[in-house]
């Protein structure tokens, strides 16, 4: 429901501000028979990408993207119905993850759609007047501002894991607080991503519409770069020393820190040791994972800030969004992976709409072990209790229940 609420919130802003910087375009702008000027830059560097390329290249890079775009739906969906099953999924670094998953359903769902589009047919806008305005500007906001709540969140993620850790007998962060932050955390990304949604504009180049940004046309000589350089100290690496400052100061208290007591309590900080280092290391290969898939789309966006040529930059721009948009697939995959509770929410929320095979893999299990686990009864006895209590295969919710420990 807070999902749902800061979602709806988050897109009621963004209308306001995106009818806003309509109305200043359509106070200053004619379609589509204005040609662009001197001064202002040619509406995309990489306009000619992907308009040549061979039939077996095209299919190619649209059969990958549509590939991930589905898996990053599914899973990312996935992960959204496990949290909201089980209620004790509901702890502050699940609503933490679970606000990642929303930021990569709004890249693939408003994003990536945009860049199949690009793939087939190059660059060019096929929206004119009112309506390409607005979806130019939606499409533009919405992506940088999702990319922006990611970073954040996992920057959140990481400090987090460092109260946690550090500080275990202190409660810092919990459920009410998690979900301001992650309020906060959108109305931060809103903030750093207003000027794209106020600057980006269609231009009309030889009788092709573009949707570019040139903060330099609207905010003055100059202003681009200094943009560029702000997001790439605030978004990029500021949170890359954050994040690295976190994990070196929880290692090294994980190295030094001995558990107190002895018996029952020394077995009890063991098992709770055991699930913090679980928990930990899917958290940093979670992150470890988002560094690497964005590092390339950054390093270029670093270059192209600065005005450097590339020698082959449509093979550099395909390869930087596909590495950076295929974090979205991989990530909501690693918390079934390395999370316990996450795979279990899976298996039973599967087991809601396939009780057949879930049924057959309990009974089979069950069977083999029933000499331990129901004081030496013969398998026929116990798969005609089984049938008993199951009633014919009615419901899966008892059948999960007989499922050994060790499955």
């Amino acid at each position: 429901m807070l999902q749902f609420l800061l979602s709806s919130l988050f897109f009621v802003f963004a209308y306001f501000l995106v009818i806003f910087c309509l109305r200043r375009e359509m106070a200053t702008a004619t379609f589509p028979s204005t040609n662009l000027s001197s001064t202002i830059s040619p509406p995309i560097e990489a306009a000619p990408c992907y308009f040549n390329d061979s039939a077996p290249t095209r299919s190619g890079r649209i059969l990958a993207y549509s590939i991930i775009m589905l898996t990053s739906l599914i899973a990312n969906f996935l992960v959204l119905a496990v949290f909201r099953r089980d209620r004790k999924m509901k702890k502050p670094i699940n609503y933490f993850i679970i606000n990642l998953c929303f930021s990569d359903l709004f890249i693939t769902a408003i994003y990536m759609p945009r860049v199949l589009v690009t793939f087939a047919i190059g660059f060019e806008w096929h929206f004119e007047g009112a309506f390409g305005i607005i979806s130019c500007k939606s499409v533009a906001f919405v992506y940088e501002t999702a990319v922006t709540a990611s970073i954040l969140t996992v920057v959140i993620i990481s400090f987090e894991r460092y109260l946690l850790l550090v500080f275990p007998l202190k409660t810092v962060i919990n459920v009410r607080s998690a979900k301001v932050i992650i309020i906060a955390i959108w109305a931060v990304a809103v903030l750093f991503r207003w000027p794209i949604a106020y600057g980006i504009k269609l231009y009309n180049k030889r009788g092709k519409m573009f949707c570019h940004l040139n903060l330099n046309d609207v905010f003055g000589s100059g202003s681009e770069k200094l943009y560029y350089n702000i997001i790439l100290i605030a978004l990029y690496a500021i949170p890359l020393f954050l994040i690295f400052v976190f994990y070196s100061v929880i290692i090294v208290t994980l190295k030094r820190r001995k558990s107190p007591g002895q018996g029952m309590r020394q077995e009890s900080d063991d098992r709770k040791k055991k699930r913090d280092l679980r928990m930990l290391k899917m958290v940093m290969i979670v992150i470890a994972v988002f560094v690497i898939c964005w590092l390339l789309y950054f390093i270029r966006f670093i270059i192209l800030s600065y005005g450097v040529k590339l020698s082959q930059p449509c093979d550099l721009l395909f390869a930087s969004f596909l590495l950076a948009h295929s974090n979205s697939a991989i990530t909501p995959c690693l918390y079934f992976v390395f999370n316990e509770n996450f795979r279990r929410g899976l298996q039973s929320l599967l087991a809601s709409f396939f009780p057949e095979c879930f049924i057959t893999r309990v009974h089979s299990a069950s069977v083999s072990d029933s000499s331990t686990n129901f004081g030496g009864r013969g398998s026929s006895e116990f798969g005609q209790e089984m049938k008993t209590t199951l009633g014919g295969g009615k419901t899966s919710v008892r059948a999960v229940s007989f499922q050994p420990k060790s499955i």
